[in-house]
């Protein structure tokens, strides 16, 4: 009798999962499409471009300006306009976005970049782009394969080579430069690089990730950005700066230029530890844009590679720099002043604070942090860089600099 219990309970709560697995939406579940690199390392780039935009198309769930969605979501190349001899530009840069973004997010960077006579190759990590199931089961040694990838090809139709990225994929740069000698890589443009999650707890996800995928689940209208996170996205990421972590053990240095860009205030990856890997791993000139609401304080002692930034501007209402903005210019259709889009996941979904975050055109805007929060109660994450223009600027400034 006991027996027949326990085996009715097993079975209702089968049945249970099942129905409830069912009744996920489709972008919950891994599409099939996206969660390794399977492209041929000699695929020519534009050819990569074109099977990773059928690849998004196929597994995008939107009805509604769904070519314009896979657009921004898929891996890209600019051009600029001086003429390459022999098919081999002067130079060129890979950019690489974060986790849970997509290649929009440096875009805006991109076009900089081609402006100033670069060759821009925008990269799609593995996982990303599709829908959010496809972090799942994503191993970073897949992202690992898509950067080399990136860089071999990049190679082929440029002299000089650099490498950009965002978040993850700023440290994907850096893994990249560390692992191999003979990278040639002339110089990294970093933008709030995760050398470390700002979160002290980043080491549980693993274990957490064992018996549970989400973190959060929203909505997903965000068409750039998964809303819904993964553990194993955490995961991944966390076990990538421990690769990291460990060449640094290993004695290996950044040798190549480095350009940074990321606010004091961050609150997804750490910037002191940023600070510590430019004054202690980085042997090369180096350039550090600070975003904080105190410029006038001393970041970096006598090495003066730090340029700070006051974050705070109240005409704008704006009280500090997310993590999430830096590469966005105020502009952006999406993400700007005017665009179409409000971080508000700080709030419950269908919360007041929620709906207020959304609908008030008078709102504060800035990093989740205890202090804004407990200040204002409700404000909107800052998703645009006021200061892009002019970080562009400095990086040009840079740029003159190492091209000497």
């Amino acid at each position: 009798m006991m027996k027949r219990k326990l085996w009715i309970s097993i079975s209702f709560v089968v049945t249970l999962l099942v129905f409830v697995y069912a009744q996920n939406p489709s972008r919950l579940k891994e599409s099939g499409f996206n969660s390794a690199f399977t492209i041929p390392l000699e695929t020519p780039y534009e050819q990569y471009l074109e099977l990773m935009t059928h690849v998004i198309a196929n597994a995008r769930v939107e009805t509604n300006n769904k070519d314009a969605i896979v657009a921004m979501n898929s891996p890209f190349i600019f051009k600029p306009q001086v003429k390459p001899v022999n098919g081999i530009y002067p130079k060129g840069i890979l950019l690489i976005h974060g986790l849970s973004d997509s290649p929009y997010f440096l875009r805006a960077v991109g076009k900089y970049f081609t402006e100033k006579g670069f060759l821009v190759y925008g990269l799609l990590l593995p996982g990303h782009g599709t829908v959010p199931g496809d972090l799942l089961k994503v191993k970073n040694d897949e992202w690992i394969k898509a950067t080399r990838y990136g860089m071999l090809q990049l190679k082929k139709n440029a002299k000089d080579v650099y490498m950009g990225g965002f978040s993850t994929g700023a440290l994907l740069s850096v893994h990249y430069v560390l692992s191999n000698t003979n990278h040639d890589v002339k110089g990294l443009f970093l933008f709030a690089p995760a050398f470390a999650i700002y979160s002290k707890l980043a080491w549980v996800a693993p274990i957490v990730g064992t018996f549970k995928d989400w973190e959060s689940i929203e909505d997903d209208t965000d068409y750039t950005k998964y809303q819904s996170f993964t553990f194993n996205g955490v995961t991944q990421t966390y076990r990538l700066i421990k690769k990291v972590d460990e060449l640094f053990d290993e004695g290996k240095r950044i040798q190549v230029p480095v350009f940074v860009a990321q606010s004091i205030d961050d609150r997804t990856v750490s910037t002191e530890r940023t600070l510590f890997v430019m004054k202690n791993y980085v042997t090369g000139k180096k350039m550090f844009v600070l975003y904080t609401t105190q410029p006038e304080k001393d970041y970096d002692g006598e090495d003066n590679f730090v340029i700070t930034v006051n974050s705070y501007i109240p005409q704008e209402k704006i009280l500090n720099i997310p993590h999430i903005c830096i590469t966005i210019p105020p502009d952006d259709p999406h993400y700007g002043k005017n665009g179409d889009y409000r971080n508000c996941l700080y709030y419950k979904p269908d919360s007041p604070e929620r709906q207020q975050c959304l609908s008030d055109p008078g709102i504060w805007k800035g990093e989740n942090t205890e202090e804004n929060i407990e200040k204002y109660k409700v404000i909107t994450r800052l998703t645009y860089n006021p200061h892009f223009n002019s970080m562009c600027k400095q990086m040009g400034e840079f740029l003159s600099v190492i091209e000497k």
